[in-house]
């Protein structure tokens, strides 16, 4: 298949930096406390990682009203990660909504909101959020005309550009198109307690503090040092492997999540950890079932929070999920089949 492209690059264009709120118009969300939201056809858009930021669908409300075509930015929760909303949606105390005539263009939202999460994510943390000040006077790079101001033309032309690569997930869809119809639909589900769904649920062996690590061992990248961040699955730099010293790796294939934060990651290979790190365990998880699981434990730590009321490990052994399956028994068959149905499933 060949993808025919405009060529155009980044590299042709000149960049300028701007503080946002010369380019943006902000406005924080309204809160919407979980147990008042009534099930509706409106995204309810919150600091997740996952879904475009989406957490759930409700009605709007006189207090939450609804807004379309703007930037999110996670505040809280997931720091730092940012998505654009064509659509009508109610949204979250926790995003800050960046918007101008220019964004309400797609094309123009998904770049600029691209360039805000690079931006963002390398600068605030769970423990540096992004207040409205901050935000307000953070800078960003941005493609400019022969004025100096943003060239809105060139982000939408670039982003079609990228569109007409899609024709490649078209490909992947009709490779799939063979396989059985998976729906959640056709499955039963039952709540499970975390403890009774998986075989172990622990606490890493392994607290480290980062800047308390000797330099020789930060100076070597040699295996993942894994900490509460929800960046870069949860792994914020790499270290040396000290297993001459008698600390081993922890074994890979299997869920890490971040107390405190509620950060929720899949760990394919050996790993050390940073404080606060819980570790799930099932013979049956590999990487497919486990990106199945990982947005249904994230949706159950909503419950939790920063300081009182975090996800200490009895916590959240007993916290409940909701999980499919078959003649009684969790169906890991069908959630690996269903993420193996997905078309970007041939990237894993």
């Amino acid at each position: 298949m060949v993808l025919k492209l405009n060529n155009l690059s980044l590299n042709d264009v000149d960049w300028k930096e701007f503080i946002v709120e010369n380019i943006f118009t902000t406005q924080r969300g309204s809160r919407y406390v979980k147990s008042k939201q009534k099930p509706g056809n409106y995204p309810y858009v919150s600091s997740s990682a996952l879904e475009n930021g989406v957490d759930n669908f409700t009605v709007p409300t006189s207090k939450n009203k609804l807004h379309k075509g703007f930037i999110g930015v996670n505040n809280s929760g997931s720091v730092g990660y940012v998505f654009y909303h064509p659509y009508q949606a109610v949204v979250s105390d926790h995003v800050t909504m960046c918007s101008n005539e220019y964004v309400t263009n797609m094309y123009v939202g998904l770049f600029i909101a691209a360039v805000l999460e690079y931006s963002a994510k390398n600068k605030y943390a769970f423990n540096y959020e992004i207040n409205n000040d901050r935000l307000k006077r953070s800078r960003i790079l941005l493609p400019v005309n022969s004025e100096g101001s943003p060239d809105y033309e060139f982000m939408a032309e670039y982003m079609k550009q990228l569109e007409d690569t899609l024709p490649l997930l078209e490909e992947l869809n009709d490779e799939n198109s063979g396989n059985v119809n998976l729906s959640f639909d056709s499955v039963k589900w039952e709540e499970y307690m975390i403890e009774d769904a998986f075989e172990t649920v622990d606490s890493s062996p392994y607290s480290w503090d980062y800047n308390s690590l000797e330099e020789n061992i930060k100076n070597k990248e040699e295996v993942p040092y894994v900490t509460r961040t929800s960046r870069n699955n949860g792994v914020t730099s790499w270290i040396k492997d000290l297993t001459e010293k008698g600390f081993e790796p922890i074994e890979g294939n299997c869920i890490t999540i971040g107390l405190d934060t509620g950060t929720i990651n899949y760990q394919p290979a050996p790993f050390y950890t940073g404080q606060n790190i819980h570790i799930v365990r099932d013979s049956k998880l590999n990487k497919y079932n486990a990106l199945f699981v990982l947005p249904l434990i994230e949706q159950s730590l909503d419950k939790f929070g920063w300081g009182g009321f975090s996800a200490t490990l009895g916590r959240f052994r007993k916290t409940k999920i909701m999980l499919p399956i078959t003649n009684n028994e969790i169906d890991w068959g069908f959630m690996e089949q269903y993420i193996k149905s997905l078309p970007s499933a041939g990237f894993l």
